[in-house]
Order: C-alpha cells, then sequence, then structure tokens
C-alpha cells in the first residue's frame, strides 16, 4: 500500500480496513506523509462484499464530487475486499490499480523484492464497452 500511495501521489486517500488492519493505518500514514486531513477511513466487515460495496458507494456519492478522478488499489486485503472494491469501481467509475511483478518468488509467497510496480487497468466502465 505505501508503495503504490507513493506511486500515485493521491490528493486524498479513503482508507477501507478491517479491526485487524487498523493498527496499520498510523504507520501507513506515516511514511507516506499523508496525515489525517488527507485520509477518509472506512471500517468495514472484511468478508462482507455487499457491506463493503454499499460503504464505498455511499462514500464516493457523499464525500468526493462527482468529478473526482479515482483509482481503486485492490493489492492487498482479503479476496473478498478487493472484489468488492473492483465491483464498485465499475460504478463509480474508477481506474483500478495494483501493485504487480514480474519476478514472484513462490517459496517466499512474494514479489522478489524491488521487481515491483504499479499497474494500473483501464476503468471497468471502458472494459465493459470494449466488451458489447
Amino acid at each position: 500500500m505505501i508503495l503504490s500511495i507513493k506511486a500515485i501521489s493521491p490528493e486524498r486517500i479513503a482508507f477501507l480496513y478491517t479491526s485487524e488492519t487498523e493498527s496499520f493505518i498510523e504507520q501507513i500514514q506515516n511514511q507516506t506523509g499523508y496525515d489525517g486531513n488527507r485520509t477518509d477511513l472506512l471500517k468495514i466487515d472484511g468478508t462482507d462484499i455487499k457491506g463493503i460495496y454499499d460503504e464505498t458507494w455511499r462514500f464516493a456519492r457523499d464525500t468526493w464530487a462527482e468529478t473526482a478522478n479515482i483509482a481503486v488499489d485492490i493489492t492487498g486485503g482479503k479476496t473478498s475486499m478487493a472484489a468488492g472494491a473492483a465491483l464498485e469501481a465499475a460504478v463509480i467509475p474508477a481506474d483500478i490499480c495494483y501493485v504487480d511483478t514480474d519476478n514472484y518468488l513462490p517459496e517466499f509467497r512474494m514479489p522478489e523484492p524491488g521487481s515491483e510496480y504499479m499497474r494500473l487497468l483501464e476503468g471497468p466502465d471502458t472494459l465493459l464497452r470494449i466488451a458489447r
């Protein structure tokens, strides 16, 4: 997450977090320089896809202007959280980004250090138009 925040340098960040990941927020803020004035916090149940979708939709609708350029980072987290965020990206619409690698180390279940890069996917709305 720190890598993607530093690579993109967004104006604002909304953290979707669970009880299990709440303790990491301060560390991420400290390492990226994004304090409470530039972050929004959304506590969610990481296994409830509909809840994730509903909460992010309400937040995007009520908090960010319709003209905001939004990217959803699906790196890490639970698969259900990534699925809910990707569904929401299709509706907002938003681009999807994630930290990718060409050199994965299966024995350590992680990318080779230094091989990571940001991958930006076209927004799902664009992909749906192409598929039609």
